[in-house]
């Protein structure tokens, strides 16, 4: 969420001109320096702002506020839990895998939309920018619910009437489509991940069901990379498209 109340801005430009005293030095990924930042701020600044250091996680994930969104995950201190964070940090630009130390400003915002957030943050310093190996899941013994289609910004839940499922063991993958169940084998060489020889049986599915078990075994068949974010696992079957199943049991 963007703030553009007009006041606020004026108070946060005012605030930040005089920023420059003390030089806070910062480093990126490859450890060279980021851009130098003074900082000095007078006791009526600091009426105005809050200066807060943020930690901010590699992953986003899916929360509601108003509406299903993806939050970042923030934190305050090194070795606290992160949590959600709703709102948006005005000039910086997150990017999946790498953990950031940010330095931002906080600013009250007056007479706030009944959905919108009290506070506005604006970014003062990057501090730290760090690479984030993704970790990888060993996909045998594991198994799959359907949760959601990704296609690009657009997203599809899953249909609750029938549980779609995917199942991992020795090279073989098995399950439901919802309406009908499949077969097929896999290959996994770290996060890359190419199913093979897939087959189903032949039930006549409902409108709406048949269309997600198409584009569900359409997404097996093409897939081509998977990653995992918390306890989900997303599959990609093309540029800017994935599905996203969340684990339910263990093969035994």
């Amino acid at each position: 969420m963007q703030f553009t109340n007009l006041r606020i801005r004026l108070i946060f430009s005012i605030a930040l001109s005089s920023l420059f005293a003390v030089v806070c030095g910062a480093t990126n990924v490859s450890g060279e320096p980021l851009q130098e930042t003074r900082t000095s701020i007078s006791t009526l600044e600091k009426e105005a702002l809050k200066i807060r250091t943020l930690y901010i996680g590699a992953e986003q994930v899916d929360c509601v506020g108003v509406a299903p969104q993806k939050c970042l995950l923030v934190k305050e201190g090194i070795d606290d839990e992160y949590t959600y964070f709703y709102d948006s940090i005005e000039g910086f630009e997150w990017q999946s895998g790498y953990e950031y130390e940010l330095i931002v400003a906080i600013t009250e915002v007056e007479n706030p939309p009944a959905d919108g957030s009290s506070y506005s943050y604006q970014l003062v310093e990057v501090v730290n920018q760090i690479a984030v190996s993704p970790e990888i899941v060993d996909l045998d013994g594991t198994g799959w619910k359907l949760r959601a289609f990704s296609l690009g910004d657009v997203w599809r839940e899953a249909l609750e009437s029938r549980e779609v499922t995917l199942n991992f063991a020795n090279g073989r993958i098995s399950g439901s489509a919802g309406c009908n169940t499949f077969i097929g084998s896999y290959t996994q060489n770290g996060d890359q991940l190419v199913i093979s020889d897939t087959g189903s049986s032949l039930i006549a599915c409902e409108d709406e069901l048949a269309k997600q078990e198409t584009l569900f075994l359409e997404a097996l068949e093409t897939a081509s990379a998977i990653s995992l974010e918390e306890n989900s696992l997303w599959i990609t079957y093309g540029e800017g498209v994935a599905i996203v199943l969340d684990r339910y049991q263990i093969i035994d």
